[in-house]
């Protein structure tokens, strides 16, 4: 806590040697794993295709194996196993 009337003299650069010092410290940190869970619109930029191709997917999802999950309503899909899905399709 501070108090009124009192000062703290930095010597010149200290601030800017922590401030470089900080920004090393994050740059040092992993970047996060992307969410493993992917609604329509973040799946269609996952497999590079439109939101329409993605719900035509998944209403043939019997017939072509496409990996999808619901949950209240809502179609999720996890990375992996589209990334799965893909590379069998491939073949």
């Amino acid at each position: 806590m501070l108090h009124e009337g009192i000062s703290i003299a930095v010597p010149p650069g200290v601030l800017e040697d922590l401030a470089r010092s900080i920004a090393g410290h994050v740059a040092a940190q992993p970047a996060p794993e992307p969410s493993r869970w992917l609604n329509v619109e973040s799946a269609a930029d996952f497999l590079d295709t439109s939101e329409d191709a993605i719900r035509g997917l998944v209403k043939r999802e019997h017939e072509n194996g496409f990996p999808v999950h619901r949950r209240g309503g809502r179609l999720l899909f996890d990375r992996r196993e589209l990334d799965a899905w893909v590379r069998g399709h491939l073949t």
